[in-house]
This record gives C-alpha cells, structure tokens and sequence, in this order.
C-alpha cells in the first residue's frame, strides 16, 4: 500500500443511507486539522426515496465513480452505512475500475459491499471509520492514520482469543458485516475465501441468526475455501450472550478443520480500530495481529 501523505485528499461520498450534516462535517474537520484536503461527492447531502437512501441510486454511483477515477483523489472515505450499498452495485462501472490507479477506500457495515466488489479486483480497502464516525476519538483517528501508513507493527491493541486450538494464521483478509457478506452470496460479488482469513463482525443479531448467515456460507461451499476465521466486534440484542455467539462461530470453524480467532476491535463500536482488507497479515499462536512481511 502506498504511503498517503498528510496532504492528500479525501473524498468523502455517500454510497449508502442518507447522512448526518454535522457529524459529517465534524469528521472532515478533524481531518482537515490533520492536514488532509477533505472533498465532498457532489450528491453527498441529498435525502431520495422513502428508506431515505443520500440521493438516487445513480447518483450515489455517479459520485462514488467519479472519486474512484479523480487522480487527484487518494482516498475514497464514505460517510455512513445503514442500507443502500447493494442497490448501486451494478451501475458501477467494474471494467473502467479495472485498470484505474487504485485508490484507497474506506468505511464499514453496509460499505462491506464495496469492499468485496474491490476484491474481485484486487483492490486493497480498509475495514475502518466512516465519516460520520467519531474521529475525536485519539484511538480511532490515529489507527486509522497508521493504517494508511503502514505502521506500526501490530495491528491490534490486545490478543485475539482463540476459538478453540491456537494456531498461526497467515494471508490476506477480507470480509466485513456478515449480513452484508450472506446477503451477496449468489452475487457476482459474492466473497471469495479462497486462500484468504475471513474476517466478519456483526451488529444487532440474535446468535440463532449469526447461525443461520454462517450456515448459508458453509452450504455454499465458500467457507471450507477459507485459511481461517476471524470475529470482530460482535454487538448483540440485549440480553443475548457473548458466549453463546463465540461458540457459535467456534463450531462453525471447527466443523470446517479451519483455525478461528476473535475479539479484533474493528466494527460498530467506540473506539473503531482500522483494518487493512487484502494485504498479507499474520495472527501468531499469541493471538497478536500484524503486518506480514
């Protein structure tokens, strides 16, 4: 990955739902104070259709394509999630991304589209902030920041615990949202794991629905093509249990012989710690997360 210089510009667009003004706002000023040259999408503020999506499907399209081929663009930034990812997938334009100067796209949950699409490319993304996330916050302003610029080291603030035998895993991940991840199955854009870490972190479901999105993957074939399995940041309903969902995913890696971690901090909570999708990363048998090579 390039190194981004501190004045590079971020273009920020909206994919997805309609966004916040002010919270968008208060993110690109914080990193226009951290010397970025912040652009908007032409479309970014617009509210159309009753789900409230942040303009039409094709000028959502329209804005994210121009980011992608502006070269004065380094970084594609997209202001939220929500819903409204999908609906745009197929009025990008794949083949004109296909040879373009790759840029470095960022955002999560419903941005997990995006990132997968990227991946049939060969593009690199990172599984980080989105604009209107909290980007006051020290920690998730400077993982972001040492993501773009590879450094440091490890990448993660704790070890991952093991779900089940420790064991060294080595790759490049990929993933995001698993509802994102099953809802594309049966996609052009479905997730290729093949030779890859699935990494997955989930918001707002029940575990028997965590069940089920991991048991549509296992049926298609895709998981077993995985070199492992990596959880996230995992919020459930009130009363759900943590435990319960890690065994979950822990039978789901296990049924497949297939080594699974969890616990990395990059998802739908405060601090939101970047992570880089489609660079070689290692998980030694510690648990800590790194840079390989």
């Amino acid at each position: 990955m390039p190194r981004i210089g501190a004045e590079a510009q971020i273009r920020i667009v909206a994919p997805a739902a309609a966004v916040n003004r002010e919270r968008v706002e208060q993110g690109a000023a914080v990193l226009a104070a951290s010397g970025f040259q912040v652009t908007y999408g032409r479309h970014l503020f617009d509210v159309w259709h009753p789900l409230g999506f942040a303009g039409t499907d094709h000028d959502r399209a329209q804005d994210l394509m121009e980011a992608l081929l502006d070269p004065a663009v380094a970084v594609v930034l997209a202001a939220r999630g929500g819903y409204g990812a999908m609906r745009i997938m197929d009025q990008i334009d794949w083949e004109s991304l296909r040879n373009a100067e790759r840029k470095i796209v960022v955002g999560f949950s419903d941005i997990t589209a995006l990132h997968l699409g990227l991946a049939k490319l060969g593009w690199p993304t990172i599984h980080g902030p989105n604009a209107e996330s909290d980007w006051e916050n020290p920690v998730t302003r400077a993982s972001f920041l040492d993501v773009l610029n590879r450094r440091p080291a490890r990448l993660s603030p704790t070890r991952l615990k093991p779900l089940g035998a420790p064991q060294a895993l080595t790759g490049p991940w990929r993933g995001g949202n698993l509802t994102l991840i099953a809802s594309l199955m049966g996609t052009p854009f479905q997730v290729d794991c093949r030779e890859t870490v699935l990494y997955v972190e989930e918001v707002h479901e029940a575990p028997y629905r965590i069940e089920r999105m991991l048991t549509q993957l296992r049926l298609t074939g895709v998981l077993k093509e995985a070199r492992g399995l990596v959880v996230g940041d995992i919020q459930l309903p009130p009363g759900e249990s943590k435990e319960v969902a890690e065994a979950i995913f822990g039978e789901a890696a296990e049924t497949l012989g297939i080594p699974a971690w969890c616990g990395f901090p990059s998802g739908h909570s405060e601090p939101m710690w970047s992570l880089p999708l489609g660079w070689d990363l290692a998980v030694d048998r510690e648990g800590w997360v790194s840079w390989d090579g």
